[in-house]
């Protein structure tokens, strides 16, 4: 009977905790009624009605309000405020008012930010940024932001017990990501950010390498609310030969306990992203991804060996949980991800061959709901527990979750074609192929013999059941006109054989 209890016990106390780590009080302490409440305009002389710099009346203001015992609030009206390199300190809380907007001071080079949280100081302790009545902007979309794109709002390093809450990037392709979380050294020590919050934030026109928030290091982080367009919205990513060298070094730094709940994402690359590099990382543990017209709501890479350092890891107890994909044909793929697409041709064409604005990434059908190259045995693979995954709109991909067994021979010289899929330009139904007329706006004719099948398929990949083929011989009649006017893709089967062909078809 005391064995039960125990065992009772135990669980009852692993729900809790299962429970309890989900919680936002978990993560980060509430202290900004404890202190003063300042405003930045009326007490640091601020003015949000015109283009000058506010960064010296920010700075001014955090010096100010840090110095107190208790510390407090500075409050930020409606307006617009121009900040850069803005050093948060402890017992600090920003409040944004719905209305602010912030425009970001841009050197002539060199990384940017505009706000730093313990970069080479003390631990900065119990601070917050937030917006107050809804998400305040942060506007990038300046006019000198072409001549130097290397920026990003919050730069997270020595800090503990932080809230970042309520903001919305207007991105032009920056390279960073909105929030990046790493290290930095003070007297002789390295440190991370750890026991946080960041939630509600959202971002559009995202470089698709980047997105709003990164993980190079973190420990005891909830990112919570995310909606990301373009890029990769939240993206746990250990990685650069410093940081593996000081994980070898103190194993303390690395990636552990991080949480995340409902991420989302659109025309983007992907909504989350775990990837190890070459460091030994901890959990992570996401519930509630979401994605529409994005490459995959998931993606999974595994750790490799670099630097004469071993290939990295995640602990095999990771959870991604309740993943939603939906299909489109205008997610972010870079040249080498359009390998897992399908080799049909009706699918490739549907790949830009035209850089996107970021100059990385094509426009692209959406891949599938996760590709995970993690599985497997040996070095830098590691488990991914994935539950309740579903896909929407993915005619052409019956898998929910690709590996690098999915892999097609897609290379530089056939791209964005498979090798084997241009050979087929040598099959002899081309030379017998007459198709007429095309465009069309009610019927079309085909002319080829020994045809095994005909498929009509729109140009989201989804196949027309309504469509009636009339054969007499050689000749195939195809009725189009209860279709609506666009792009169509015919996929003919000659035989067992060889592969199928796809035919553009086009009805006006």
């Amino acid at each position: 009977m005391i064995g039960l209890k125990k065992i009772l016990l135990a669980v009852i106390i692993c729900f809790n905790f299962s429970l309890y780590s989900q919680n936002e009080s978990d993560f980060y302490t509430e202290t900004w009624n404890n202190g003063v409440t300042k405003n930045l305009v009326t007490d640091f002389g601020a003015n949000g009605n015109d283009a000058l710099d506010d960064s010296s009346a920010m700075q001014a203001a955090i010096n100010n309000v840090t110095a107190l015992a208790n510390g407090g609030k500075i409050i930020i009206p409606a307006g617009t405020y121009y900040l850069g390199n803005i050093n948060m300190k402890s017992k600090v809380h920003l409040v944004f008012d719905k209305d602010a907007i912030v425009k970001p001071i841009i050197p002539d080079s060199g990384n940017w930010r505009v706000f730093s949280f313990g970069k080479k100081s003390a631990t900065v302790k119990d601070v917050s940024i937030r917006g107050d009545g809804g998400k305040f902007t942060i506007d990038f979309r300046v006019p000198d932001i072409s001549k130097n794109l290397r920026g990003q709002v919050f730069l997270m390093l020595n800090v503990d017990n932080f809230l970042i809450d309520n903001f919305h990037l207007l991105d032009d392709n920056t390279i960073f990501n909105a929030a990046n979380f790493g290290f930095t050294d003070y007297n002789g020590q390295f440190y991370g950010p750890q026991n946080g919050v960041f939630k509600n934030a959202s971002d559009n026109r995202a470089h698709a390498g980047y997105g709003i928030a990164q993980v190079r290091i973190g420990k005891h982080i909830l990112f919570k609310d995310l909606v990301g367009n373009g890029g990769v919205t939240l993206r746990i990513e250990s990685g650069s030969l410093q940081i593996v060298e000081l994980h070898e070094e103190t194993h303390d730094l690395g990636i552990f306990d991080i949480v995340g709940r409902n991420i989302s994402g659109s025309n983007c690359n992907s909504a989350l992203m775990i990837s190890p590099h070459t460091m030994t990382n901890g959990k992570v543990d996401v519930e509630n991804v979401t994605t529409t017209d994005c490459a995959t709501a998931v993606r999974i890479d595994k750790g490799f060996d670099e630097h004469g350092y071993p290939a990295g890891t995640f602990s095999d107890d990771c959870i991604v949980s309740n993943v939603t994909a939906n299909y489109g044909v205008n997610a972010q793929l870079n040249w080498w991800r359009v390998k897992y697409l399908p080799c049909d041709k009706a699918i490739r064409d549907l790949v830009s061959t035209t850089y996107n604005p970021d100059g990385e990434s094509y426009n692209a059908p959406a891949i599938a709901a996760i590709i995970n190259t993690a599985t497997g045995t040996g070095a830098g693979t590691f488990n991914v527990n994935f539950s309740n995954v579903i896909q929407n709109g993915f005619e052409y991909q019956s898998k929910t979750m690709l590996t690098t067994e999915d892999n097609t021979d897609t290379t530089k010289n056939s791209w964005p074609y498979c090798e084997s899929s241009l050979s087929v330009n040598s099959s002899n139904l081309l030379e017998e192929f007459i198709l007429y007329p095309n465009p069309t706006k009610d019927f079309v004719h085909i002319n080829l013999p020994n045809v095994e099948s005909i498929t009509l398929y729109n140009i989201l990949g989804k196949r027309m059941d309504n469509i009636s083929f009339l054969r007499n011989n050689k000749a195939i009649k195809v009725d189009v006109r209860s279709l609506k006017t666009g792009v169509y893709f015919l996929k003919i089967k000659e035989d067992s054989s060889k592969p199928s062909i796809n035919i553009k078809l086009q009805k006006i």
